[in-house]
């Protein structure tokens, strides 16, 4: 995370931010601080942060089943322009989102739902490690915007995914990441 600093990817408030988010993290899990569990919590943020040069300035941005918050605590304190709304069903990481929203004074919203009972529109919808592409379609086409689009983190199955869906895009961009690919799609 120091390199990141260095680099000028996050400033040295930003820095403090991701350091009391990680800390909350492992203390949710149980977790030791060893090694390991800080290179897979700095992993998410940085996979997280990463996705940000795919979203418009001032973007209404939807993460679906956010989970631990990851990508969207990441983005919430790496780009203030976003207006962003988590939706994480499970009453336990909800209350832990809450917690971590209050904690890091950070402003976007929390709900306590599943992507198919929430009807809000947004111009990008987030998901990472939330099941198919093909899934991901059936969740979100009712929340996405005209000429919305939905960042997505993938595997190595990305191909057969692509193709499961392909009558229903518009246009796919696949970019390799780390251990596999973060692609951007427009439905129809």
């Amino acid at each position: 995370m120091q390199n990141a600093i260095k680099s000028g990817l996050i400033d040295k408030t930003q820095f403090s931010l991701f350091r009391i988010y990680e800390k909350m993290i492992l203390e949710s899990r149980k977790t030791l601080a060893s090694c390991s569990a800080r290179k897979r919590i700095l992993r998410d943020v940085l996979d997280s942060i990463s996705i940000s040069e795919f979203i418009p300035q001032n973007a209404i941005v939807c993460d679906v089943g956010s989970g631990m918050g990851f990508p969207g605590i990441p983005l919430a304190i790496v780009r203030r322009d976003l207006r962003i709304d988590l939706l994480e069903p499970n009453p336990r990481k909800y209350e832990f989102l809450r917690k971590v929203k209050s904690k890091l004074n950070l402003d976007f919203g929390i709900y306590r739902v599943s992507a198919c009972d929430w009807h809000k529109r947004y111009q990008v919808i987030i998901a990472r490690r939330l099941g198919s592409l093909q899934k991901l379609y059936k969740l979100t086409e009712h929340l996405v915007t005209n000429h919305g689009k939905l960042i997505a983190f993938r595997g190595t199955n990305l191909a057969l995914e692509l193709r499961q869906v392909r009558a229903k895009l518009i246009k796919a961009h696949p970019r390799k990441h780390f251990n596999g690919y973060i692609v951007e799609l427009q439905w129809q």
